[in-house]
């Protein structure tokens, strides 16, 4: 999957092409591709078929599908053997999580730091886990009430705030650029939004998609991208 970004290629067509056994394109297949959409989108955090079937005839996504049951167990089979290392990654995070329940434990992995039941950032700031054990074989732990967690919950907990921390580092950069009259004012989920002059805006577009796409020192190979647009107000 980072190779297809890398390359520039549509994930959603790529991973509907396995799903369906047939080229997928966004043109002429956009049912096709959506269900691609929903599994990309959804798959990577280990949605099971009953709920990858009820997001898609929800239209908790996008427009309602109806879709079999068999047929979603197809998909989250098929999404699993294509990026065999993403079920793996969620086993590596349970396990490494459950082993902070050790007060000894320690580990530093792709710029994670694992200790005292927490998962520690690049950035110093941590995903806490407070009075992290197993109960039933489970592991659980305390917020206001008992919450189980597994490797795929994990996972969704550091992309997330892995992907904040590229999008804040953004920021930062854009509002320290002086060569930039714009101002950040909000972001939404991966959008930052500015103010600025409507002096030449195609090129101050340029600048700001240049600086989300600086990879980090903790992912100098990682594969960022970015596009834009402008308006007299906040629109999509």
């Amino acid at each position: 999957m980072l190779q297809l970004f890398r390359d520039g290629k549509d994930v959603y067509s790529d991973l509907a092409g396995s799903i369906y056994k047939r080229v997928i394109n966004k043109k002429d297949d956009p049912d096709e591709r959506f269900v691609g959409k929903v599994a990309q989108l959804g798959l990577g955090f280990g949605m099971g078929a009953n709920r990858f079937q009820d997001t898609l005839e929800t239209g908790a996504m996008g427009p309602p599908m109806k879709f079999a049951i068999d047929k979603a167990y197809n998909v989250i089979n098929t999404y699993r053997s294509t990026y065999p290392g993403i079920p793996m990654l969620w086993k590596k995070l349970e396990l490494k999580l459950a082993n902070t329940i050790n007060p000894n434990y320690i580990e530093e992995w792709h710029g994670l730091t694992f200790k005292d039941k927490k998962i520690y950032l690049p950035n110093g700031l941590a995903l806490h886990y407070s009075n992290l054990r197993y109960e039933q074989g489970q592991l659980v732990y305390d917020q206001r009430n008992t919450i189980k967690t597994w490797g795929g919950s994990l996972a969704e907990n550091v992309v997330q705030a892995l992907a904040r921390l590229i999008v804040t580092d953004a920021m930062l950069r854009i509002q320290a650029d002086q060569t930039l009259d714009a101002d950040v004012v909000l972001t939404v989920h991966d959008e930052i939004i500015l103010i600025s002059k409507a002096n030449n805006p195609d090129a101050t577009m340029s600048k700001l998609i240049a600086h989300m796409c600086v990879p980090p020192a903790w992912a100098p190979d990682i594969p960022l991208d970015a596009e834009g647009g402008y308006d007299t107000s906040y629109s999509k």
